[in-house]
């Protein structure tokens, strides 16, 4: 649900030269670790960007491959996350 607008954020950031990018999970579980593990790096800013209050797929993949992501953007009041909500989160890092 919010592959959108995070797609629209990502063009409009590289557009202003910030180097994002953009990793979009199609099934939950299970998590391969000899899969995941090399898209996280310790030494790069991530953010979780999840639909409901206590980041849940953040917490599987903390569990599967004991990465937790330093920055979350998680709303839960039935809207959708909106393109300048994500902006904003990744220019406030």
């Amino acid at each position: 649900g919010n592959k959108g607008a995070i797609l629209d954020a990502v063009q409009e950031l590289r557009s202003t030269g910030k180097n994002v990018c953009f990793l979009h999970f199609t099934h939950l579980y299970p998590l391969s670790p000899k899969i995941l593990s090399p898209y996280f790096s310790h030494h790069k800013p991530y953010i979780q960007i999840e639909n409901n209050g206590t980041g849940q797929f953040g917490q599987l993949l903390k569990m599967a491959i004991g990465f937790e992501t330093p920055h979350k953007l998680l709303k839960c009041d039935g809207r959708p996350i909106f393109r300048e909500e994500v902006v904003a989160t990744v220019q406030g890092i």
